[in-house]
């Protein structure tokens, strides 16, 4: 196989990969085929060559392109001709231009006409169009004196060139003869004759058509006929057998018949996704953007329910059939449920689906919840209501709001303020938490309050687990980091000690549930100036003695390994303490099959688990062992050496090989190196 090589003086050639020789001839330009064939340029001319760096045709063309069925188009005297893969001239050089193969043959120019030649060259069509566009299903033809007309794909005449312009697509054509439209079915039957100003076809064979001044029809060119009505506008295509359409500025909606379905009497169409992905016709009023309809199955319920619609600034209530029930709102909106929520000047109310006044507009704010509501008074004062207007939670509260955690309701609590205090009241009433915290929020599952100025923390159903007796708090899983005055301590949950506040800094490290459902977890603490590790329930695991410490690398789901600092040295351990190397690195990388990389004055070299050095340490980088080899780094490039640190590929690669993986392209093409050379070695040997 052939690689591209750039030489020193901008020329290109060739590399063999199977025996990386560098072919002799030079090239200005070059341009990669299917099929493994290479164009080249030498002296502004383009030959062939094939992958073994045969040269299939010399250079001696103007220009080659690659059309399909192994066929080149070549240039010579501004003319094309055929030639193939093997360099064999099929057809001489007499075109102006060659297209693509389909179906063995190909559009050709000939003296400025089109026609189609088979794969010899042979005309199989005469030359006759001045243009041919393939529309897929047809094609569409321009004569030499500019009329238009349209061919199947096997160039029967469907209509014959005596049109100014057509266009084919959506199941019909349209037709243009000075300045009018017309329109023919794909077959060629005539739909209607040329005295449209203006035509627009849409998908699944939808048309409209008008005249100047004139209304839009809609002509379906599946069923061949022309609906009845016109209207002001058509919006197509035709949506589970509906499409909107406007009277009088209003719109509505017909059938695929004509057939009015719902009276133009809305002021805004809107196009939609439904939950199967698929687009859907909607109309609403113009200040909502509520979708009053959708399927066609839909219309019945559509008929029957009310919806809010504007009429001069005001709001009042209609249904899909038309009747209105006037209400003079100021302003109007639909909440679910079949709710309105309706406002009156600065007053709020709601109301039902019958037009019924469920809440009188009595209330300063209204907020649906669900099946509740939240309410604020004229007064200021918060409570809760339910859909039928009852009284959950007495409105006695300076503020209300949804405890929530993420998106969703917190275990049904509501925050509430008394005052500037904090308190939580069930969405049922049934539970309370006093108005006494300064502040308070969710944290991972718990509840954070803050009592002056002090933190603690709540559960879930509003118990204090954690006086507020903190400086500062952070709850992470089921511990809890405390600070007082200027030291560190861990609690349980459930308010346990874990560690009393005697640390310069403590956090969070590593953890998750073991397979008993038991929470391990460990904890890296500081105390004057040097860092330990503390386990889950408090117990010094490492001692407060080094001078930085990090994960060296997860062995499971709960376990890692640290890495420790101290001095210019570094030392890895268990996470239950135990030292696995001592401290006479100066950086160090994981075990990987049985060996990790490690530093020493600067440079890199491999141990393998007993910590004996097995490959000197004099590499600006190194791996681990690979398929038996370890890629290594000197002088910024990069090579490979075998397990006895010998090298058996040379740093020559400025791609990273440490980064590349087994499976990659350039990992694999080191390996047949490797593997080649000894090979060679071999048979030299022999």
């Amino acid at each position: 196989m052939l690689v591209p090589y750039e030489c020193e003086d901008g020329t290109f050639t060739f590399r063999n990969e199977s025996d990386h020789t560098i072919l002799p001839g030079r090239w200005e330009d070059f341009r990669s085929f299917p099929d493994d064939f290479y164009l080249v340029m030498r002296d502004g001319k383009w030959g062939l060559i094939d992958q073994e760096g045969n040269e299939v045709h010399p250079c001696r063309w103007e220009s080659v392109d690659y059309l399909n069925e192994w066929l080149f188009a070549v240039e010579q005297d501004g003319k094309l001709g055929l030639m193939d893969c093997s360099g064999k001239m099929i057809a001489p050089c007499r075109w102006e231009q060659v297209g693509r193969f389909w179906n063995g043959r190909a559009l050709a120019m000939l003296d400025g006409l089109l026609g189609y030649i088979d794969k010899q060259g042979n005309t199989v069509v005469p030359y006759q169009w001045k243009s041919v566009f393939d529309r897929g299903n047809c094609l569409e033809v321009e004569d030499p004196e500019g009329k238009w007309g349209v061919l199947d794909l096997e160039c029967n005449v469907i209509l014959p060139c005596r049109w100014d312009y057509v266009e084919t697509g959506w199941g019909c054509i349209q037709v243009m003869l000075g300045e009018k439209y017309g329109l023919f079915a794909e077959d060629g039957t005539e739909l209607t004759p040329c005295q449209w100003d203006d035509m627009e076809a849409e998908r699944n064979g939808c048309v409209k058509a008008k005249q100047n001044g004139g209304k839009w029809i809609v002509i379906n060119a599946w069923s061949k006929k022309m609906l009845p009505g016109s209207w002001e506008q058509v919006l197509l295509p035709f949506r589970d057998g509906m499409a909107p359409v406007m009277q009088d500025g209003k719109w509505g909606f017909i059938d695929t018949e004509g057939e009015l379905l719902i009276p133009c009497q809305w002021e805004l169409v809107l196009s939609f996704l439904d939950m199967d992905g698929r687009e859907q016709w909607g109309i609403a009023n113009s200040k909502i953007a509520a979708v009053l309809c959708g399927k066609r199955s839909d219309l019945e319920c559509f008929r029957k329910k009310l919806f809010p619609v504007e009429h001069d600034g005001k709001w009042d209530l209609t249904n899909g059939d038309g009747l209105v029930v006037h209400y003079q709102w100021d302003n109007a909106e639909s909440v679910g449920d079949g709710y309105i929520w309706v406002k009156q000047g600065e007053k709020e109310g709601l109301v039902d689906a019958e037009g019924n006044y469920v809440i009188p507009c009595s209330l300063k704010n209204i907020f649906p919840e669900g099946k509740v509501l939240r309410v604020e008074t004229l007064e200021g004062k918060w409570g809760l209501l339910d859909r039928e207007g009852n009284t959950v939670i007495p409105c006695q509260w300076d503020g209300m709001e949804i405890l929530t955690w993420g998106f969703t309701v917190f275990k049904n609590w509501l925050k509430v303020k008394l005052g500037n205090q904090y308190g939580l009241i069930s969405m049922d009433g049934k539970r309370t938490v006093p108005c006494q915290y300064d502040e308070m929020w969710t944290y991972d599952g718990k509840i954070r309050v803050i009592q002056n100025g002090k933190h603690g923390l709540l559960d879930s159903d509003g118990n204090v687990v954690i006086p507020c007796q903190f400086d500062d708090l952070d709850y992470q899983g089921d511990r809890a980091f405390v600070k007082q005055g200027e030291k560190y301590g861990i609690l349980a949950g459930d308010g346990r000690v874990i560690t009393p506040c005697q640390w310069d800094a403590i956090e969070w490290m590593a953890g998750n549930w073991d397979g008993s459902g038991k929470r391990k977890s460990r904890h890296r603490v500081k105390w004057n100036d040097k860092v330990g590790l503390l386990d889950q329930d408090g117990t010094v695991i490492i001692p407060c003695q080094y001078d930085d410490m990090e994960i060296f690398e997860k062995i499971d789901q709960i376990g890692v390994r640290i890495k420790v600092k101290q001095g210019k040295h570094c030392a890895i351990l268990e996470a239950d303490g135990q030292m696995l190397t001592i401290c006479r690195w100066e950086d160090m990388e994981p075990f990987q099959d049985g060996f990790a990389p490690v530093k020493l004055d600067g440079k890199w070299g491999l141990i393998n688990e007993q910590e004996e050095l097995v490959i000197p340490c004099r590499w600006e980088e190194i791996g681990v062992f690979r398929d038996g080899f370890a890629p290594v780094k000197q002088n910024e490039r990069w090579g490979v050496i075998d397990r006895t640190g010998a090298l058996v590929y040379p740093c020559e690669s400025r791609l990273s090989l440490k980064r590349s993986s087994s499976s990659s392209g350039l990992w694999r093409y080191v390996c047949k190196r490797i593997a080649e050379s000894g090979n060679q070695k071999d048979a030299e040997q022999g």
